[in-house]
């Protein structure tokens, strides 16, 4: 994300909101150079006006987004952490409800998470004789004290 990115919501928002409160402050004003233009300053000042209120919606939704942008990575560096402590706690084996139960998430949400990850890690299936479901993931030739534990993250 570029500097481009994180000033111009801002940026368009404040230059939005000053045109928009002196253009309105242009047009309700009774000074005689006011009263002398007539008719003619009102299409400008409400052509300004409306560009204001414009420019200040662009900034804040594009603020909006930014914001959203840095949640949504937020969490999922939250859940890549504690993937990799489960993988490290479990030797590798690791079942939907104990990474629901550890980060939170609802079993679905939780399920989608792990079969995305068992895409790209390459991971396999093991169905135990009473019917349990987990993910094996193959740390074989990973250095497991290279993953972080879970009191480094705090």
């Amino acid at each position: 994300m570029g500097w481009a990115f994180i000033f111009t919501g801002p940026i368009l928002f404040l230059v939005g909101l000053m045109i928009t409160l002196t253009s309105t402050g242009a047009m309700t004003s009774v000074m005689p150079e006011r009263r002398a233009g007539g008719l003619q300053t009102l299409p400008v000042g409400l052509a300004l006006v409306a560009t204001g209120i414009g420019l200040t919606a662009v900034g804040a939704r594009q603020e909006q987004r930014r914001r959203e942008q840095r949640q949504r990575q937020k969490e999922r560096d939250r859940l890549y952490r504690i993937f990799l402590q489960l993988l490290k706690e479990h030797e590798g084996n690791l079942t939907v409800l104990q990474f629901a139960v550890a980060t939170e998430l609802d079993i679905y949400a939780a399920r989608a998470y792990l079969d995305e990850q068992a895409k790209a890690l390459n991971a396999a299936y093991n169905i135990t004789q009473e019917g349990k479901f987990s993910y094996y993931f193959d740390l074989e030739g990973a250095s497991l004290e290279a993953l972080p534990s879970g009191d480094q993250w705090g």
